[in-house]
């Protein structure tokens, strides 16, 4: 799907992944997170279940090399462990289309396994170069 074909409104879907151990330990190192709370426990970080959740997302939208996140907010419901699986939804917002590039603003949501929800977010993309 090419970029400037996303419009607001649009159903990104839903893709279930699993928050196991690996996963959860690559991302604490990549994000720099040394905190004994994640060390010492089974919780996953909201950041990284977000994080996690949106790339799953959008890997389906093929964005190009340049790609930008440039804002997230999050809503955090109930804290998750590691081995759980959990389901993320996102729908686009907002997109600007514009001659030197797209921004896009998604919405997304985060559940458990009970359809009990995790986290609320939203993230904005700045997508160089795919504007009309």
């Amino acid at each position: 799907m090419g970029v400037s074909s996303i419009v607001a409104g649009q159903e990104l879907g839903q893709v279930k992944f699993n928050l196991d151990a690996s996963l959860v330990r690559e991302y604490l190192s990549v994000a720099g997170d040394t905190s004994k709370v994640y060390a010492d426990t089974d919780l996953v970080p909201y950041t990284a279940v977000a994080a996690l959740g949106v790339r799953t997302v959008l890997g389906g939208l093929a964005l190009p090399p340049g790609t930008i996140h440039v804002a997230q907010e999050l809503v955090a419901h109930r804290a998750v462990a590691r081995g759980q699986s959990v389901s993320c939804r996102a729908k686009v917002t907002q997109a600007s289309h514009r001659r030197d590039g797209t921004f896009l603003v998604m919405e997304f949501a985060v559940s458990d396994d009970a359809d009990r929800r995790v986290l609320d977010g939203r993230t904005t993309l700045l997508v160089p170069g795919q504007g009309k």
